[in-house]
């Protein structure tokens, strides 16, 4: 499940990711991605909030996930990373 919220001010697009991600979850995030890099040519900053470690529905999620990381990774400067599971310690 995904939550996705924009804050205009900072430029910052927060995903609150929790339990199962599936493939529409990834479309939703793309979507969005896309939506605000084409609407002002502005890319906005990630933050992700992970209250629990998400994990994906299948294999064609992880497909679809690694190919948004793929198409965005250059265009996205900063991603920040913050929760409670002890996985996103070892993120850091």
């Amino acid at each position: 499940m995904i939550k996705i919220e924009f804050m205009q001010s900072k430029k910052v697009l927060m995903l609150t990711l929790t339990g199962t991600l599936t493939v529409d979850d990834i479309a939703k995030i793309k979507m969005t991605l896309d939506e605000h890099i084409n609407q002002d040519d502005n890319i906005p900053n990630l933050l992700l909030h992970l209250s629990k470690m998400p994990h994906w529905d299948g294999f064609q999620a992880l497909k679809e996930h690694l190919k948004l990381v793929k198409d965005h990774q250059r265009l996205i400067k900063k991603i920040t990373i913050v929760g409670d599971s002890v996985a996103v310690t070892v993120v850091h």
